[in-house]
C-alpha cells in the first residue's frame, strides 16, 4: 500500500490486498480416520510450526476418537501470537 500511496497505481494496490488476502487466510488441516475426512480451521494467527506438528501428531492416531481429543487438545492450548 506505501507504494500505492507514493505512486498512485493501482496495480501496486491490488498486489498488497492479495498479500494481504493470502497472509490472512486461516490454516485448513484435513484428517481421515476409520474412513471420515474431517477439516479444521484454524487463525492464521498460529504460527506454522505448531500446525505442523498437529499434523505429525494426527498422523499417528488410529481412531476418529483420539483424532478428535488432539485438535481439541491443541484447540484448547494453542499459543496465538
Amino acid at each position: 500500500m506505501e507504494r500505492y500511496r507514493e505512486t498512485g497505481n493501482l496495480d501496486h494496490a491490488i498486489a498488497a490486498k492479495r498479500l494481504r488476502d493470502l497472509l490472512t487466510k486461516p490454516y485448513r488441516v484435513w484428517y481421515r480416520c476409520e474412513g471420515v475426512t474431517v477439516e479444521v480451521c484454524f487463525s492464521p494467527l498460529v504460527p506454522l510450526i505448531q500446525i505442523e506438528n498437529l499434523v505429525l501428531r494426527l498422523k499417528a492416531v488410529h481412531s476418529e476418537h483420539e483424532a478428535q481429543a488432539l485438535v481439541s487438545e491443541f484447540g484448547s492450548t494453542v499459543n496465538i501470537l
